[in-house]
């Protein structure tokens, strides 16, 4: 399973340009990808899945996400 399969959403206290800006961050986790101080969005015990594709998301969360995916999909292609 790809390390990207670990993270959801989160959080900042802060709004940029009025906007609450989208990070990844690992599940119960307080500190996101980009290492801002983050609160999960959690629905009961259901964690909102962090989206790279999103107009809110954080710039350098998505760049370390897509990495990880292409290191995911680079291990899977050579196989063990």
């Amino acid at each position: 399973m790809s390390d990207t399969a670990f993270w959801g959403c989160g959080v900042e206290s802060v709004r940029r340009d009025s906007v609450l800006v989208q990070h990844a961050v690992r599940t119960h986790g307080t500190t996101a990808w980009c290492g801002a101080s983050v609160q999960p969005v959690m629905i009961g015990n259901w964690h909102l899945p962090f989206v790279p594709t999103g107009s809110a998301s954080c710039q350098e969360c998505t760049e370390r996400w897509e990495q990880a995916a292409k290191t995911s999909r680079k291990t899977a292609v050579k196989g063990p």
